[in-house]
């Protein structure tokens, strides 16, 4: 249940940090969304995806804080897209430089980038973009 509680309280404050942000809004016109655009969303849009993570236990194997994944990856049409370099610069620099406020007493310790992503995919005869990246975050104590 507090795993549970720690993960929502960091989707929240990723997708507050990233949808508050008026150049990547301007970026990515189709909008930021939790694991999937809508059907119909018009690219260029930014997907947030979470993936299990593990818990950092205490010496007397308490939990000391959790270790979540997520990737952020912006899809655009058309190949070599500067549009996609640039949201996913910008992205990047909104989850480098600060780190999301949590809510419930959660603090978020820290965000690194693990992995570049870079997936051109072909739908319904249409090349798209997809350049992004994979962030471990580390999110300790909590009230809910």
């Amino acid at each position: 249940m507090a795993g549970e509680a720690q993960r929502e309280a960091l989707i929240m404050g990723v997708m507050a940090r990233l949808t508050g942000d008026a150049a990547l809004a301007a970026l990515a016109t189709g909008g930021v969304h939790l694991v999937r655009a809508p059907q119909g969303t018009t690219a260029p849009y930014v997907t947030v995806r979470t993936y299990p993570g593990r818990i950092v236990p205490t010496i007397s194997r308490g939990r000391a804080a959790r270790m979540v994944r997520f990737a952020v990856v912006a899809r655009v049409k058309g190949a070599g897209s500067i549009t996609a370099e640039r949201i996913d610069e910008r992205v990047h620099e909104l989850l480098s430089d600060h780190l999301p406020t949590l809510v419930n007493g959660y603090t978020c310790m820290s965000i690194r980038r693990e992995l570049d992503i870079n997936e051109p995919v072909v739908d319904e005869g249409v090349e798209y973009d997809q350049i992004g990246g994979m962030y471990a975050v580390w999110v300790s104590g909590g009230t809910g």
